[in-house]
């Protein structure tokens, strides 16, 4: 308020030229502040885009592991088939669903046996 007093006098140019300076700066400002604003919108949400991309991919990598586990039409799968999906699940952090399976694929052994045996 007081750059915008009275224009009377033998400074009112520089009045004006104090006054179109602070204007200037509030526009550079606002407008440095507004791009910063919706740079860290638009990278938060990029980084949640990501996660939830990284999020997916590991659940069809967890998915493509329990086929490799699952049995085949001639029995259980291949040994190393086995082994493959296991380490991969436990490597995607679902060791428990790596142990739950392991666990099936013993008791399925223990049953075959007995019902043979």
């Amino acid at each position: 308020m007081l750059l915008l007093g009275p224009f009377s006098g033998g400074g009112s140019t520089s009045r004006l030229a104090a006054v179109l300076t602070f204007i200037g700066v509030l526009v550079g400002t606002s407008v440095s502040l507004i791009g910063y604003v919706l740079n860290h919108r638009t990278e938060r949400r990029l980084g949640q885009e990501q996660e939830e991309q990284r999020r997916q991919l590991r659940l069809d990598a967890a998915m493509r592991a329990g086929r490799l586990v699952s049995p085949s039409e001639s029995g259980h799968a291949h040994p190393a088939a086995l082994a493959s999906g296991l380490l991969t699940l436990t490597k995607l952090d679902y060791a428990d669903l790596a142990v739950a399976l392991l666990v099936n694929l013993w008791s399925d052994d223990e049953n075959e046996g007995k019902i043979s045996g």
